[in-house]
């Protein structure tokens, strides 16, 4: 089951418009190749994850860093840097949402 979605925060109606979040994170692999094996790594524990808060965030990735709104994400040792919005998981009344995690893209 998948807890977060990533998303493109490109798209100010976050309508997607056909674009797709997985692509642009495909195209870096491909550009990048020495950062594939973190990123697909980096897609697999998001997705699965379900976090409340940053200190959940940082449990997993030590180097998140909360930046002005952002959540940065260090791949090869802060070689690169993957840019999100995090929009956390909230559990009420025994409800739980699912999280978003928006890549911010240029």
């Amino acid at each position: 089951m998948r807890l977060f979605r990533i998303i493109d925060s490109s798209d100010p109606e976050r309508k997607l418009n056909g674009a797709d979040p997985r692509k642009h994170l495909s195209e870096a692999m491909e550009r990048y190749p020495d950062a594939a094996n973190e990123i697909k790594a980096w897609v697999g524990i998001v997705e699965a994850a379900r976090w409340h808060n940053f200190a959940e965030v940082r449990s997993m990735f030590k180097d998140a860093d909360p930046v002005g709104g952002y959540v940065i994400f260090n791949i090869r040792q802060n070689r690169y840097r993957l840019i999100t919005v995090v929009h956390y998981s909230k559990t009420t009344d025994e409800k739980q949402t699912e999280g978003h995690v928006y890549i911010r893209l240029s």
